[in-house]
């Protein structure tokens, strides 16, 4: 059987990399006696894919991974023994059971990313002046930023794998929804909604840092903070809603 959870990822551990973060969860599921399955041949693995690695330094309220499973095993057992085995900052919120692997991995389901960007500001800031310079981002012809591509050439490090080139990309088309969800003369917060695209997107750094550049904003940019929200697919109607329902 699978299981697909969701997870938080939060305090210190949002500067573990995913690759960390594997381990990490490996670990939890011996410890907490998960009947893993695993691949088979010469060197077998347990059966777990993620969605969407998050990028380091972000936290998030809604990270997912599905883990099959070698037998049964209810939701609530499997929440409960792995909250016991995890560190406090990062906890399976949901669990669903599958009966069967499901058409798509999680990595092919994303379809939106929500995210949180609060910062406080270096001096007052007149409301719809915030208002009004998301507006002017927003309605410009294209935005481009330098983003790492996955096509370079050439060998890297130590001769293994290649190097990752420098492109240019739009990052406009990739934004489905930027704007205000609170505001005070000295701080704000920002809901950013990031479309995703044959499993690529932007990272929200990288479309926050434009939109500093671009806006007379007095961004305290040491006080930025981002959180993943959520991580949507598409319904049957074409409706973003949770991966887990």
């Amino acid at each position: 059987m699978m299981i697909r959870a969701k997870y938080t990822k939060k305090g210190d551990l949002v500067y573990l990399s995913h690759l960390d973060l594997v381990r990490l969860f490996e670990r939890a599921f011996r410890r907490a006696g998960v009947p893993l399955a695993f691949t088979q041949g010469f060197n077998p693995h347990p059966m777990i894919s993620f969605a969407a690695p998050l990028s380091v330094g972000i936290s998030s309220e809604a990270e997912y991974f599905d883990v099959m499973l070698s037998e049964p095993l209810s939701t609530v057992e499997f929440i409960s023994s792995m909250n016991n085995t995890l560190p406090s900052d990062i906890q399976i919120l949901q669990a669903l059971q599958l009966d069967e692997k499901p058409v798509n991995a999680l990595m092919q389901e994303a379809a939106l990313m929500v995210y949180s960007v609060t910062f406080s500001l270096e001096q007052p800031f007149q409301n719809n002046k915030l208002a009004e310079s998301l507006d002017f981002f927003l309605n410009q012809s294209e935005m481009i930023v330098q983003k790492k591509g996955k096509d370079g050439s050439g060998k890297g490090k130590k001769g293994f794998g290649k190097r990752k080139k420098m492109k240019q990309v739009d990052i406009l088309p990739y934004i489905h929804s930027f704007v205000i969800k609170h505001q005070e003369d000295d701080a704000a917060e920002l809901l950013l909604h990031i479309k995703v695209f044959d499993q690529a997107t932007i990272k929200p750094l990288l479309i926050f840092n434009k939109w500093v550049e671009v806006s007379d904003v007095p961004v305290a940019l040491n006080t930025v903070f981002i959180e993943r929200k959520e991580i949507c697919k598409l319904d049957e109607d074409q409706q973003y809603i949770s991966i887990i329902q």
